[in-house]
């Protein structure tokens, strides 16, 4: 008896049929993978909004730097690639070296990156960013060189920059820094304008905030240039915050007081006169919450 392939015989029973199998149909062709879509690029500004101070835009961060002929005084490397851009954005503009970088606070969004502003560099920051650097997500925050406890003045060419301790307000370790013969001052994430404290405001001290914004509208200047948005304020921005926080505070009490859980608070509390700030929708709820944690305190 011969046996065949099974293949083969099934080929010859085909052809017994009338050779009618169809063909077998081809594959579509390997469609490619979808390419990965490029991260969009930063929006990046440069402005001078005072003589020789100017404010650099990475996103939605800010920073200041000063220029004189003798060196430069910037703020805030913000992160690697902001850095990365911010140090050519100084350089389109001056060859003088760069001599200080300050830290407005120790939060990794606004104090990364500095390693890219080279050795030379010192950088100065409020005593207690040093306690905090061990933190999560702190690796790429460069140590200060040189910290304070209360005030520092630098000199930068003919410019004085004067930096004061806020207390505990944002975090422990916000800083005002005040350059008195530009009538301007720079504080980040302690002062906003039109804007809602960031989310839960989980490293902040409620009355400590308060207490920082009424020293920040005391100072005789023209212009407050905050760490986040395109608007630069006045004193009446801080006055404005005070009103927002002392005015949530005493409605979250009242409804303590009456019993409410921070959830019902939440369904139920509105301030309309805020609505228009900007991340009221995103961040009022979280508000509700920071100020509840602290009064449960």
């Amino acid at each position: 008896m011969t046996y065949r392939p099974l293949a083969a015989a099934l080929t010859l029973f085909a052809a017994g049929l009338g050779g009618c199998a169809p063909a077998p149909e081809e594959a579509p062709p390997a469609q490619p993978a979808p390419a990965e879509e490029a991260a969009p690029a930063p929006t990046v500004n440069v402005a001078e909004i005072a003589d020789g101070v100017y404010r650099f835009a990475y996103n939605n961060h800010r920073s200041l730097f000063i220029v004189t002929d003798e060196g430069v005084l910037a703020t805030d490397p913000q992160s690697t690639e902001a850095a990365e851009r911010y140090v050519e954005e100084i350089r389109r503009i001056t060859d003088a070296p760069i001599e200080y970088l300050v830290y407005s606070h120790y939060h990794n969004d606004h104090a990364s990156g500095g390693d890219v502003f080279g050795e030379d560099v010192t950088v100065v920051s409020h005593e207690n960013v040093v306690g905090h650097l061990g933190e999560a997500g702190m690796e790429d925050v460069r140590p200060p060189d040189e910290t304070f406890e209360d005030a520092l003045t630098l000199t930068i060419g003919d410019v004085e920059v004067e930096l004061t301790h806020l207390g505990h307000s944002e975090t422990d370790s916000n800083l005002i820094l005040h350059v008195p013969s530009r009538r301007l001052a720079f504080v980040v994430d302690t002062y906003l304008v039109g804007e809602l404290p960031w989310r839960n405001m989980a490293t902040g001290d409620l009355d400590g905030w308060i207490t920082a914004l009424e020293t920040i509208a005391g100072y005789d200047v023209d212009q407050i240039v905050p760490g986040h948005g395109d608007m630069v304020g006045t004193g009446n921005d801080a006055r404005a915050l005070i009103e927002y926080l002392e005015t949530l505070k005493a409605a979250v009490a009242e409804r303590m007081a009456d019993g409410q859980s921070l959830e019902e608070i939440q369904g139920s509390l509105a301030l309309p006169d805020y609505a228009d700030w900007v991340r009221y929708d995103e961040h009022f709820a979280l508000n509700i919450e920071g100020v509840h944690r602290e009064l449960s305190e």
